[in-house]
């Protein structure tokens, strides 16, 4: 047996240890919501994942379901954590001028991603 306790091992505690039990952030954060690294900060921030969430903002706003998917953790995980980033003043919420024509801009930009894959509207409908 190795010396590596079975707790630190299991990604389900790990995740539950990284957001210390929390499941929902206490930011209102919605899926298309977007944050942005805030310039000259972000160098004191020490667990893995968040370095990752800050990286992935500096120069550009993100939404929380494009960061959900390219860390590769599950959404409400990537939620609480990015609450906390902005909470410490290292990520900022951008304001979406329009939340109706965003969303639509959202399923646009996922229909052409659907597209881009090969992917035909109405696929899988049985027609």
């Amino acid at each position: 047996m190795s010396g590596e306790s079975p707790w630190v091992a299991d990604p389900k505690v790990r995740l539950y240890a990284l957001t210390r039990g929390r499941t929902v952030p206490h930011l209102p954060l919605r899926m298309e919501s977007q944050v942005e690294a805030v310039p000259g900060h972000g160098d004191e921030v020490r667990v893995p994942e968040e370095q990752e969430l800050v990286a992935l903002t500096r120069g550009a706003a993100r939404s929380v379901v494009e960061l959900a998917g390219t860390v590769s953790l599950p959404t409400n995980v990537v939620k609480v954590l990015l609450a906390d980033l902005v909470q410490q003043g290292v990520l900022r919420m951008v304001h979406l001028h329009d939340e109706a024509e965003d969303g639509l801009m959202v399923l646009d930009a996922v229909l052409a991603g659907l597209r881009k894959d090969g992917v035909k509207a109405g696929a899988g409908h049985g027609r």
